[in-house]
Parts: C-alpha cells; sequence; structure tokens
C-alpha cells in the first residue's frame, strides 16, 4: 500500500517540476512569468511579454500546469488528460465574458521518478519530457452531474519558447518577429 504522505510529497515535486519546465521555457522565449502567492482560480502562472516601444506594451496569458507521468496516447495523435470539473470550468471561458485575458491549459508529461526529471549530457542540462499546450476556451459546459472530463491534446501543441511566444502574442507573425528580435 502506497503511503498517503509520501504519495502527497511525490505530487508536489512532480508539480514543482512542471512549473520548472514551464518557466524554463518562458525565459528561453525571454517572457516573464509572475506567480500570485493565492493563486487564482484554475491559474498557476500569468506570462506576458514587455516590448518598449510597441502597442498595445503589455500582452499577457494565464497558464494552468498539469503534470502527469502516465500520460495515455491515442492513435490520433493525443493525450488523454484527466481533469477535475473545477480544473476544466476555470479554462473554457470566454475572454471579455468569464475570463480577462486568455488562458491555457499544460500539460507536463513528466518522468516517474524525480531522479529522471533532467540529465547532464555533453555540458548542458535539458528537462527530460515534454510539454504541451490546449486551449480550452469557448469549450461547451459540463453536465451538472459530471465531475471530471477527460481531454485530448494534440501530440502536436509542443510548448516551445516559439509557441509561448505566440499565444502571449495572440499572433503568430508577431511572435516571429519578437522571436527575432
Amino acid at each position: 500500500m502506497i503511503d498517503p504522505v509520501e504519495q502527497g510529497h511525490a505530487n508536489r515535486k512532480q508539480g514543482y517540476y512542471g512549473e520548472c519546465v514551464v518557466r524554463a521555457i518562458a525565459a528561453a522565449a525571454h517572457l516573464k512569468v509572475t506567480k500570485e502567492e493565492l493563486e487564482p482560480d484554475g491559474v498557476d502562472f500569468e506570462v506576458k511579454q514587455d516590448q518598449p516601444g510597441r502597442y498595445p506594451r503589455f500582452k499577457r496569458i494565464e497558464l494552468s500546469v498539469k503534470t502527469h507521468s502516465n500520460l495515455s496516447r491515442t492513435r490520433r495523435g493525443t493525450l488523454q488528460v484527466s481533469m477535475r470539473r473545477e480544473a476544466y470550468e476555470a479554462l473554457n471561458g470566454k475572454v471579455g465574458e468569464e475570463l480577462d485575458i486568455p488562458r491555457f491549459l499544460v500539460v507536463v508529461d513528466s518522468p516517474k521518478h524525480f531522479s529522471e526529471y533532467c540529465c547532464l549530457e555533453d555540458n548542458k542540462v535539458s528537462f527530460s519530457n515534454l510539454a504541451y499546450w490546449h486551449d480550452l476556451m469557448g469549450e461547451p459546459d459540463l453536465p451538472a452531474n459530471q465531475g471530471t472530463v477527460t481531454v485530448s491534446v494534440p501530440e502536436g501543441n509542443l510548448l516551445t519558447p516559439e509557441t509561448m511566444v505566440a499565444l502571449t502574442c495572440g499572433d503568430r507573425e508577431e511572435a516571429a518577429r519578437w522571436m527575432s528580435a
């Protein structure tokens, strides 16, 4: 039987690893990441760009980071992620109605054991697994009696510095200019 206290520690380590992966990707994209001490429901980070001389100067998104060590993959090229109702509802609103700014789900595929989180090779440190993003804004509400939902995240939605900039800018052309600056 798994000790619930030890399992809680393992889950916190895994969640912290996922947040570190997202912070590293944002840093590689020259984006600012903030985390409120009392996190708003469903939000782990606010990511923003600050590009002087451009209007609007600040462009922001919010991210909800979920870390899983046993993601289920389908033949259709999607990752199956189970979410509690509250987490899903925090991400499926519409900007300008339920949400102030765009929100995205980030799923970090985590190694099963913390000793495999990163590796050192050829004078560099690299993360062992990948992160994926998904847009749930505008998705349908769940039936009143449904407590969980399985979300299909396309494996092609890799979270990279370029895609994080594109999500933050809301414009892929502007993201390309931002990354080349």
